[in-house]
């Protein structure tokens, strides 16, 4: 409980944050519906090493901290981030490129294609930090610090995500969705950072049993 719940908790305010963000765009109509709808189904393609990284970060540095190899676990973290956004570098320029071609993929409505289109044109620069988040968040979570991704996850969405959402949408109207999209791991990204760079994330390793021998 003590480990999983924090997990459960913060995927539960990410959501209803997203739900926030899904009645934004929705209020623009069902050609914005639809566009947003199309537009995440295609970052979830892009953003993949995403949900990867989280896994296998969260497995390695779990296993390496508790067999006393905390500097192997923060070398892995370095790894798994160049790794992560060395693949979305490359799949960034391809989606921008040629967006309106992907999008044609999902739908031929030409009004649904244009709005799409705005909102990857900016989407798309979430892709790397997206990218980084993912291996934060599995080390944070891996070295025992789950309160820590649910401090950052409530403050990413609801202190950065959500005003983006409200405040972007009304200066330039359905794009501005995409803004709140970025905003999220943007702030994120910043905040498991300064945890990292500052060594806030060694209170977790204290708190865990470590056995001698090396991994």
């Amino acid at each position: 409980l003590r480990i999983g719940l924090p997990t459960v908790v913060n995927e539960i305010f990410v959501t209803l944050a997203m739900l926030t963000v899904s009645a934004t765009a929705n209020s623009f109509g069902a050609a914005a519906s639809a566009a947003y709808g199309v537009g995440r189904r295609i970052d979830s393609f892009a953003c993949v090493t995403d949900g990867a990284m989280n896994g296998a970060m969260s497995a390695f540095v779990s296993q390496n901290v508790g067999a006393g190899r905390v500097d192997r676990a923060r070398k892995g973290l370095l790894c798994a981030m160049a790794f992560s956004g060395g693949i979305c570098l490359c799949i960034m320029p391809f989606v921008y490129a040629f967006a309106p071609s992907v999008v044609s993929i999902f739908t031929d409505d030409p009004t649904v294609i244009e709005n799409t289109v705005s909102y990857m044109r900016l989407s798309v620069f979430s892709y790397l930090f997206f990218a980084l988040v993912g291996p934060l968040i599995g080390f944070m979570r891996g070295s025992g610090n789950q309160m820590i991704t649910v401090a950052v996850g409530l403050v990413a969405q609801y202190a950065f995500r959500v005003p983006t959402a409200l405040l972007a949408t009304r200066a330039i109207g359905f794009p501005g969705i995409a803004l709140a999209v970025l905003a999220g791991p943007l702030s994120s990204v910043t905040m498991y950072v300064i945890a990292f760079a500052s060594g806030l994330w060694k209170h977790g390793v204290e708190r865990m049993p470590v056995q001698s021998g090396k991994a």
